[in-house]
This record gives structure tokens, C-alpha cells and sequence, in this order.
């Protein structure tokens, strides 16, 4: 097998052994799990937006684009005309 085919089915493995681990949690502590359960999916759901915020916030301007001040738009127009 190639290493990708190793990597795959070793995820597939742990996978499964947390499905029958959360079935097996869940039958022995409904309430809890749930509400585990619950929260963590407010908490991904949450920080979606949260992580395209700080991409916007903390991505710096590209600097080579020519700016307004930089270009006369009369100019760039006649020349594509």
C-alpha cells in the first residue's frame, strides 16, 4: 500500500473506534454527552466566523497594487482606447 493508503485507512480505523466510543458514552451518560455534544457544535460553528475575521484583520494590504493617488485614471482610460 502506498503511504496515502496507510494514512486513509489508519483514519478510518480511529474513526470508527470514536463512533463506537460516542455510542457507547452516550448509552451510559446521555445528558452529559449531549450537552458536551451540543456545546462543542455552538463552539465550531462559532469560531468559523471568528477565524474569517482574523484572516481579514491580520492579512496585510498588498502593497503592489498601484494605488489611487498613484495613477492618473484619465491616462490609464486614453491608453485603452
Amino acid at each position: 500500500m502506498t503511504r496515502w493508503k496507510v494514512i486513509a485507512f489508519a483514519l478510518l480505523v480511529v474513526t470508527l473506534i470514536a463512533l463506537i466510543a460516542y455510542a457507547w458514552l452516550l448509552v451510559v451518560y446521555t445528558i452529559p454527552v449531549l450537552e458536551i455534544t451540543a456545546f462543542m457544535a455552538v463552539a465550531i460553528a462559532a469560531s468559523i466566523p471568528v477565524w474569517v475575521c482574523w484572516t481579514i484583520v491580520t492579512t496585510p494590504h498588498p502593497s503592489h497594487l498601484p494605488s489611487k493617488e498613484n495613477t492618473n485614471y484619465v491616462e490609464l482610460k486614453q491608453e485603452k482606447e
